[in-house]
């Protein structure tokens, strides 16, 4: 059983190598357990990226999800697990038309540090 202290700026890092993170803010710990625990408590969105065969209305949205970015072919868009089921935006995704291509992926860990920041601003 060894330690390492690593302090990182880049969450990609920690995300990498660590397995227990501790937050500081101002000197004061924040946040101290296991990276998987940081990721279940603070993971309540997902970020879903959808292509399809054929274009895509400018104005496309879909009930359950908020749209983040439209292309010509495809959709980015925000999930909140706490609020709407997976299963079901990915049908109304599917009923839109030919999907291609779907990706469904969490935050980085570096935008859930950030809301750990956020909630324990003083």
């Amino acid at each position: 059983g060894v330690g390492v202290l690593l302090t990182s700026h880049d969450a990609g890092d920690i995300e990498a190598l660590c397995k227990r993170v501790i937050v500081i803010n101002h000197g004061q710990i924040i946040y101290d357990d296991k990276v998987s625990n940081l990721k279940r408590r603070y993971l309540t969105h997902k970020l879903v990226e959808v292509r399809y065969a054929q274009e895509v209305a400018p104005n496309f949205c879909v009930e359950g999800a908020e749209t983040l970015k439209v292309g010509k072919y495809g959709v980015k868009l925000n999930l909140d697990v706490r609020v709407a089921r997976i299963d079901a935006v990915l049908a109304r995704l599917a009923d839109a038309g030919e999907l291609v291509d779907v990706t469904i992926s969490d935050p980085s860990l570096e935008e859930v540090i950030r809301e750990i920041y956020g909630e324990n601003k003083t």
